[in-house]
């Protein structure tokens, strides 16, 4: 007898900087003794090709299909257009489905999954047959719709919507990040089932390391440090709230930003970044940034009220959590059912409020109780719990 076949139609590198769903899952189901993994990128990129040859890794695109492990594989097509391209896309994933049949022709496999993130991916997964032993899953983890890519094109968000629809449906199964999703999904697909970002909780739950010389420069400004680990943009991040809080706060809170800065409003970031207590230190190797977070006196989530925020449940809700620091969060109704762990607002005056009050308002019960909801809350937890899904 031989293992389960999982095929990762991912929307992401694997080798992308910042790990998400994806990644996390498919590098802890690859060790399983009972799945091999196939991890299959986005396909064509500019922004990996570049980054390929400005690195001069030229493995890049001679070895696109590379073995990562005894139970994972990755295959990197960067020559087929994935996510643009018109009928050629189609093509694109119509070829990328022959080469997949050709691959598993001769493995034997007692069952195949199909375990998408990608909903252009419908233009593989509708030339799947569903007999016994194959099963179709939809993690839907983000409302694409909202993102910028497809919300600044119609023509991409008219095609969106009716492909996302349509891979929802024929899905035997649907997972999805936030309950808001669920709702959503669940209309289209009976067998939905919720089930929400989680951490990894033995990387976050203490440093592995020490800052350099040059960042411990922060760390001498007497100021309280708030800081924030993740995507700075205009679109999620808040970035009027954040100015504003920053310029209020001047005298007694110094304001952290870890990771990268993909904001359109140069004025705005401007104005951000011309505060005297503001610190942009730009993307941080993974391995390092528990560091920073148990460096900070508390951790916050500056996020927009939107439409997609509320249907995203944040990664970094129980990457804080796993360091017991003090968090400080916009009331997004993703994240609700653990506002007893976390403080919320509404507005800024809440905000400056809760971040004036801090640390009275905190204690060593509460960030007992905070590391241990991050505890059951890992990878592992929501990779067994999606796997009870499959039949």
């Amino acid at each position: 007898m031989g293992n389960q076949i999982v095929i990762c139609l991912s929307n992401e590198s694997y080798d992308a900087k910042i790990w998400t769903n994806k990644q996390h899952l498919m590098s802890r189901l690859s060790k399983h003794p009972n799945y091999d993994i196939m991890y299959i990128d986005q396909g064509m990129s500019s922004r990996y090709i570049r980054q390929a040859i400005t690195e001069k890794n030229w493995k890049y695109f001679l070895r696109p299909l590379k073995k990562m492990g005894e139970g994972l594989t990755i295959f990197s097509p960067y020559f087929l257009p994935l996510i643009k391209g018109g009928r050629v896309k189609r093509w694109s994933w119509l070829l990328l489905f022959w080469f997949i049949k050709f691959y598993i022709k001769k493995i034997e496999y007692t069952k195949i999954i199909f375990w998408t993130y990608q909903p252009q991916a419908w233009y593989l997964i509708k030339h799947v047959k569903k007999v016994p032993g194959t099963t179709i899953l939809y993690d839907c983890v983000d409302e694409f719709a909202t993102q910028p890519f497809y919300k600044n094109n119609e023509n991409r968000t008219k095609e969106l919507l009716q492909i996302e629809a349509l891979l929802t449906k024929k899905s035997d199964i649907v997972t999805t990040t936030s309950k808001a999703l669920c709702h959503d999904k669940i209309e289209i697909n009976p067998n939905t089932h919720y089930i929400h970002n989680v951490g990894d909780f033995n990387h976050f739950k203490q440093p592995n390391g020490e800052l350099s010389s040059e960042e411990h420069l922060w760390l001498a400004d007497d100021r309280v440090k708030v800081l924030y680990a993740g995507v700075i943009d205009d679109y999620k991040t808040d970035l009027d709230l954040i100015y504003s809080i920053a310029k209020e706060l001047k005298d007694s809170h110094l304001f952290v930003f870890i990771g990268p800065i993909r904001i359109s409003d140069e004025k705005i970031f401007k104005k951000i970044d011309g505060q005297n207590n503001t610190l942009f230190i730009g993307t941080k190797p993974y391995l390092e940034i528990p560091n920073f977070l148990h460096n900070a006196d508390l951790l916050w989530l500056p996020y927009s009220i939107s439409t997609h925020t509320n249907r995203v449940f944040p990664l970094k809700l129980f990457e804080y959590l796993s360091t017991g620091k003090f968090i400080l969060s916009r009331n997004l109704t993703s994240i609700e059912e653990y506002g007893k762990y976390i403080s919320t607002f509404e507005t800024i005056e809440q905000a400056v409020l809760h971040l004036k009050q801090w640390p009275m308002s905190d204690s060593i019960i509460k960030k007992e109780q905070r590391i241990q909801l991050a505890s059951k809350n890992t990878w592992e937890s929501r990779l067994e719990n999606i796997l009870k899904c499959i039949p």
